[in-house]
């Protein structure tokens, strides 16, 4: 569990404007580790039409989560080797849950991403696995 608790400091240090959540939201941040490089994403709101999705009150979505951001950071080639790491940050600086949507674990699992490779922060700030859940 050691090489996931940078993550926090890491995107403190090099990613410092991103710690600000937008206007009445978090943020949530996802690092893929594939061998010794780290790959760094966060949610956005810019769009993008591959992500276009429609949401059950009829409201039509294109924005990045934090884990689609980090997966196409990643070379395709290397995708299935990655170890996911996905936590929030509140705007008073809490970390809690961030466990990825249903769409987002589709996403991943098509990539050839394990459960056991994808961990996020619960309720309580703690790692927890997917494959746990």
């Amino acid at each position: 569990m050691e090489e996931i608790c940078p993550l926090y400091y890491e995107t403190i240090k090099y990613h410092p404007a991103r710690m600000v959540a937008p206007p009445g939201g978090h943020r949530h941040f996802a690092m893929a580790i594939v061998g010794k490089v780290k790959y760094l994403g966060w949610n956005n709101r810019k769009t993008r039409p591959q992500l276009k999705r429609q949401m059950p009150d009829g409201s039509v979505l294109a924005g990045h989560h934090a884990e689609t951001h980090v997966l196409y950071k990643v070379p395709k080639h290397k995708r299935k080797y990655i170890k996911l790491f996905v936590m929030r940050v509140t705007k008073s600086g809490k970390i809690t849950m961030s466990k990825p949507c249903s769409h987002c674990v589709e996403s991943l699992l098509t990539e050839g991403i394990s459960e056991k490779n994808i961990w996020y922060t619960n309720h309580q700030g703690e790692w927890q696995c997917l494959q746990d859940t």
